[in-house]
């Protein structure tokens, strides 16, 4: 009887050898992914209640614009109470955490490996949503194949191109701009604006003026000579607004005066 009592008793750590969840713990991991503070202190469900409060808005507010791309107010909306629920899920982590029981043991899932696949889960998968909908309604990259000095690039050059840049206004002169080759062509051309509509440009028989909604631009051509040529706004695919790739050569683009 004695020996059964012991056996049973040995098998239950007592209180004082288990500590309690730590609340900067607690801070740091809801600081990472809302609602990890929560499963570190035991409570699952308010975590996972936290963790869909967080990505639901900017996740609706990324199918809304897939199926309508004026609906930008509708992301900032999300991404504002997406801030809002990381901040008050901080706070209430440390909260539940400090009325954790001294006797609290862990869980099955309360382990590192299951922190880190909360973590990367769910913000690659909206990491991933985000870029999407960056390179499709907002920009894209682009990178220079050959070097061209006067118009700031080198060979290897990779760009950020802004697609919201003439939405309200037109191509303005030195612009750095992405076109596209010809009314059929899906390739895309780099270009330096010279001239814009109403102003003058030098023609082999004499002086021309820019026609409405054309610049007149300075490209290279297929050989990789550099050409001079009109080209409408209807196929400008957006400006190029800074380089971020090499590391070395990151930031504006700015090139030798043309010729």
């Amino acid at each position: 009887m004695n020996m059964n009592t012991l056996t049973e008793s040995s098998a239950i750590p007592s209180p004082a050898l288990i500590k309690p969840r730590c609340p900067r713990i607690a801070r740091q991991l809801a600081w990472c992914s809302p609602g990890l503070g929560h499963m570190y202190a035991g409570s699952l469900i308010r975590g996972l209640w936290f963790m869909a409060a967080a990505y639901l808005p900017v996740c609706i507010a990324i199918v809304a614009i897939y199926r309508n791309s004026a609906n930008w107010p509708l992301l900032v909306i999300g991404i504002v109470i997406s801030a809002i629920v990381c901040a008050w899920s901080v706070w209430d982590a440390i909260k539940v955490t400090r009325l954790t029981r001294a006797d609290y043991r862990l869980k099955d899932y309360n382990r590192i490996s299951a922190y880190l696949l909360l973590f990367l889960v769910p913000n690659i998968t909206l990491g991933l949503a985000l870029v999407t909908v960056i390179l499709t309604f907002m920009g894209i990259g682009l990178r220079s194949a050959v070097d061209t000095p006067a118009l700031g690039f080198l060979k290897g050059d990779q760009m950020f191109c802004s697609k919201l840049a003439y939405r309200s206004q037109p191509p303005a002169k030195d612009d750095r701009i992405a076109f596209y080759g010809t009314p059929t062509s899906t390739s895309i051309r780099i270009g330096q604006v010279l001239a814009v509509a109403g102003e003058t440009i030098p023609d082999g028989a004499g002086i021309t003026v820019v026609p409405p909604e054309h610049v007149w631009i300075l490209c290279r051509a297929n050989d990789g000579s550099e050409q001079r040529r009109l080209v409408s706004h209807y196929a400008v695919k957006g400006k190029i607004v800074f380089r971020y790739l090499p590391i070395r050569r990151f930031g504006k683009i700015a090139g030798d005066p043309p010729n």
